[in-house]
């Protein structure tokens, strides 16, 4: 069983065969799972927490306000704005 990207977030198998095996040796090892399943978790909350996120999201609007005239501009604003507070 090879670990994804290295990081123990889960795994790779080249074809059904591995697969299969792969699966078995996961489904009779719990502490695997275990730790495999606290990889993936932790490996997504710094990938997709709003603070990784957020600027991310800002910086596709400023992209997308710098090509808009200035009444978009001032709509994109609002809206961003508005989705922000809630």
């Amino acid at each position: 069983m090879e670990d994804v990207a290295g990081n123990d977030s889960g795994v790779l198998v080249a074809n059904e065969d591995e697969a299969v095996k792969s699966i078995a040796v996961l489904l009779a090892d719990d502490e695997a799972r275990a730790r495999l399943a606290a990889k993936a978790v932790e490996r997504a909350q710094k990938r997709f927490s709003w603070s990784a996120v957020l600027p991310r999201i800002i910086q596709v609007y400023r992209e997308a306000m710098d090509l808009a005239v200035l009444e978009d501009k001032r709509y994109l604003l609002y809206r961003f704005w508005r989705w922000i507070k809630g």
